[in-house]
């Protein structure tokens, strides 16, 4: 059960995405409006009215929220219309750029609720009270008609905890439009100049329309990247490219990409590399914490029942979350109490 915020601690969406009081009294149920969109009726942030659920939903579970007023202008949307709710399934936008009350130019940006940022990438931290300084990333390889690299500096999403963001993808999320997850998009720079980051020179474009863009300006000297996959009983397959490595691993391509870049040694196994680089030691690999919002397969007595999480298969079979992650990181027993738990995304 989770706090609906802005309503002074008094409203709690349920697992079945009903609304109930503090006393656990069901007032709101879900149900189909004019266009056949789950919606809760009830009090919140636009008065009484309509809400589409997945709106709600995001509400409770974002890691730090938004002032009431934004929400006022996101859409949420579900991955392939897919109707289950849970935050890996479920993608958001603004519909129009967002200006912070009382903070002149300064506008809120979509997955990154901790920070504002102004038309020239200036980025305000809530966190520091300041303005954030940003890096600049070298390129490991010599590409000509590229200089310097792209500006990033170190932030904390709403969906990925700590990690590094470049300039230009959060003046895309905060200014140009999306109509698709964009953790499935490239932010492109039009000129192929990394750190020219004007709004008029940037946009969003598909893994494809970026890797022909690359290729048209000259920007990748081997024009794909050959790539090595290693599993664990020591088999190496060769990939000409990341796409056709995704394609076989059946992995998209932002999943790949990642792990191509990652140090760590994942729950499957399996490393990825360029070609031309050397196997890591896998005794030097850290290994990947699994997350609570991955899903989980259960099995009790041959019966098998997936789970959103980790912590929804806890509160069905009574098995602690810590039990549960160590028997799907397989290093604990992958039976406890006589459930078998297993990773379904590996």
């Amino acid at each position: 059960m989770k706090l609906i915020p802005f309503t002074n601690n008094t409203l709690f969406l349920t697992e079945d995405n009903e609304i109930v009081n503090t006393a656990n009294v069901k007032l709101y149920s879900p149900a189909l409006n004019n266009n056949n969109s789950m919606c809760l009726k009830f009090k919140w942030v636009n008065g009484e009215m309509e809400y589409d659920i997945k709106l709600v939903y995001l509400a409770c579970h974002l890691d730090h929220v938004y002032p009431d007023y934004v929400f006022r202008h996101i859409e949420v949307f579900t991955r392939n219309k897919d109707t289950n709710l849970h935050m890996d399934n479920i993608w958001f936008r603004f519909t129009n750029p967002i200006e912070v009350r009382g903070m002149k130019d300064l506008y809120h940006i979509p997955y990154f609720s901790r920070y504002y940022i102004n038309k020239t990438g200036h980025l305000y931290s809530t966190l520091v009270k300041r303005l954030k300084k940003y890096t600049i990333a070298l390129f490991k390889d010599d590409v000509k008609k590229r200089t310097g690299g792209y500006f990033q500096t170190r932030t904390r999403s709403d969906s990925s905890g700590k990690t590094h963001t470049s300039r230009h993808r959060l003046l895309a999320l905060a200014f140009k439009p999306y109509n698709i997850d964009p953790g499935d998009l490239y932010v492109n720079h039009n000129d192929g100049i990394p750190g020219n980051d004007s709004l008029k020179n940037i946009d969003w474009v598909t893994p494809s329309e970026n890797l022909l863009h690359a290729l048209a300006n000259g920007l990748m000297p081997n024009s794909v990247i050959p790539i090595s996959v290693k599993r664990l009983d020591g088999e190496v397959l060769e990939f000409s490219s990341i796409a056709e490595a995704a394609r076989y691993l059946n992995w998209t391509h932002s999943k790949t990409e990642k792990r191509l870049h990652s140090f760590s040694i994942y729950p499957d196994s399996i490393l990825i590399k360029r070609k031309d680089d050397v196997w890591t030691n896998i005794k030097n690999l850290k290994l990947v914490r699994m997350g609570v919002r991955c899903k989980v397969e259960v099995t009790v007595n041959n019966e098998v029942t997936i789970y959103n999480n980790i912590m929804e298969a806890s509160r069905r079979t009574n098995v602690s979350t810590t039990s549960i992650s160590k028997a799907i990181r397989g290093i604990g027993k992958s039976k406890v109490k006589g459930i078998e738990f297993r990773n379904v995304d590996y």
